[in-house]
């Protein structure tokens, strides 16, 4: 087990300064930045700059605590009641964070609910996990790798057509609502599941531990959120594994009157708020090189009076999730999707009428990314763990933090992993194959390189040479040229066999390459690995 180093981004460059990040290439690498004693220097830093808030931040950032603590506890006390005796031992003074959305994601994203666990461990601090039920469920389903029998591949077909990747769905297909919002459909297929992965794979998979925890789950919170019941049944196998963290959805979280306030502080100064975002966005993307108008979020529109703010609106009645935009008057703001929900909110009612309707889910307000962050970083965790994804997103929050709020932002942590499926054919690499061409590039440009001992080897080779000096020398260039193409022409036939030889063998390696593409991924879910990889991510974790 191997872990990269790193060092804490510094504050007195520019946070939108490109960063390269990679996962690992390895079976049982992690990626930890920073590591070490730079993750002690990092959270004392952010300990230090939390201490200097000024008074009505240092307050809020109090109330924010509390109320996420809140609502952490009350939500995992519902399906691991045993929480209650570890909770007495820990101190709420420190809080590390990290979040992700309720999928059966891969090894590398769980590797942050470990490092959680270790470094809040190592710190004394109170660990949170963010349950990100507020994005889009787009299918339920896992992927894995699947052999065919090669009496079934196709006629003349070649190797990688005996590996397939297939797809198994743990329910019926819906419309791609928030995670919150979707249901459980199939009860036979979702209830199956667990048993119908543990054949997709070898040995003793996670799964068939996990599934009964899901269904435990299940047992308790019903077929409301399908993304909810799996977090739960992941977060009770982590428990039984040691882990000691809690858990909270960003639907509890949006629900508390931090988050409220928080959310209007934005609303009352939105054109600016705008004009701040997009302006970093464009700095960001012109920093990078980037194009896309998408990435790594769009800009924030006008239309007409109306603005458009960083919180998503849906209701019970309309599970489709779309932008809120604000529209402020003297007294009051007018909210509204622009499709066919709108209302009407005196300034001094928004606490009351965000208690009274989003605290209660009537209207489902919540966070984008960007301020699901800014809020977390911002208020409530003393360092907050990313993946890659959110490692990259969050340097614009940085600098938006600094520009709208006026505040040096927390530093954050980036961790992941790469672990593959057992698997007995041989890992390729695009490196491989480039190898093998620069070495058939060279038999062909560079064939004297090449050529054994000879006479009349030997005689082509000093006519190559000789056409090289004329070559250089300026004398003659195209017939020199010429006289370099034909000799290595006559040279390349001396070596037919090897050039054959190779060809073949970059073509064998291509296609073993798409076979270790998909033997190889790291994206398949944790699941459908072994119970073994729990105490390797337990020891990349802790290092």
């Amino acid at each position: 087990m191997r872990s990269s180093n790193g060092a804490p981004p510094d504050f007195t460059d520019d946070p939108l300064t490109h960063r390269r990040l990679r996962a690992p290439g390895q079976h049982g690498e992690a990626l930890d930045v920073p590591n070490g004693d730079a993750v002690r220097t990092l959270f004392t830093s952010n300990l230090s700059l939390r201490s200097n808030y000024q008074s009505r931040l240092s307050n809020f950032s109090a109330i924010a605590r509390s109320n996420v603590y809140d609502a952490a506890v009350n939500y995992t006390r519902l399906y691991l009641p045993e929480v209650d005796p570890w909770l007495a031992t820990v101190s709420t003074d420190r809080v590390v964070m990290a979040g992700h959305q309720p999928n059966l994601f891969h090894p590398g994203v769980w590797y942050k609910n470990f490092r959680l666990d270790a470094l809040a461990k190592r710190f004394a601090a109170l660990p949170i996990n963010l349950v990100v039920d507020n994005d889009l469920m787009t299918s339920p389903l896992i992927r894995y790798p699947q052999r065919i029998a090669p009496r079934t591949a196709k006629k003349g077909a070649a190797i990688d057509s005996t590996v397939i990747l297939s797809t198994l769905p743990m329910d019926a297909a819906d419309a791609q609502v928030p995670q919150e919002s979707r249901p459980i459909i199939d009860d036979a297929r979702f209830s199956n599941f667990g048993d119908q992965a543990a054949t997709a794979t070898v040995g003793d998979p996670i799964i068939k531990s996990l599934w009964p925890e899901v269904l435990a789950a299940r047992r308790i919170f019903g077929d409301d959120s399908l993304g909810r019941v799996v977090a739960a049944g992941r977060h009770r196998l982590e428990w039984a594994w040691g882990l000691r963290t809690l858990e909270v959805p960003i639907s509890a979280v949006a629900g508390t009157g931090a988050f409220g306030t928080f959310a209007s502080q934005i609303l009352f100064d939105i054109k600016n708020f705008r004009e701040v975002h997009n302006g970093v966005l464009l700095k960001y993307r012109k920093t990078h090189g980037i194009r896309s108008s998408s990435h790594p979020v769009p800009e924030l529109t006008q239309v007409g009076q109306w603005t458009e703010t960083p919180f998503w609106i849906w209701t019970r009645q309309d599970r489709q999730r779309r932008p809120l935009f604000v529209q402020s008057q003297a007294d009051r703001f007018l909210i509204s999707d622009l499709i066919g929900f709108e209302a009407s909110v005196g300034i001094g009612h928004f606490p009351q009428w965000w208690s009274d309707e989003v605290t209660t889910n009537r209207i489902r307000i919540r966070p984008r990314a960007l301020t699901t962050t800014m809020f977390h970083r911002l208020l409530v965790s003393d360092l907050f763990i990313h993946g890659i994804g959110g490692a990259k997103y969050d340097q614009v929050t940085d600098q938006i933090i600094l520009d709208f709020f006026g505040v040096r932002p927390p530093g954050y942590l980036t961790s992941t992993a790469t672990f593959h499926l057992p698997s007995d054919v041989t890992q390729v690499t695009p490196r491989a194959i480039a190898a093998k061409l620069q070495s058939q590039r060279s038999l062909r440009f560079h064939p004297e390189v090449h050529l054994p001992q000879s006479p009349e080897g030997d005689a082509l080779k000093r006519q190559k040479f000789l056409a090289i000096d004329q070559l250089q020398s300026g004398v003659s260039k195209k017939r020199a040229h010429e006289k370099i193409a034909a000799v290595n022409q006559q040279m390349a036939a001396m070596l037919a066999d090897q050039i054959s030889a190779a060809r073949g063998e970059i073509a064998d390696l291509k296609t073993r390459l798409r076979v270790s593409q998909i033997l190889h991924s790291r994206e398949y879910s944790f699941v459908l690995h072994g119970t073994s990889i729990i105490d390797d991510l337990k020891m990349l974790a802790d290092q």
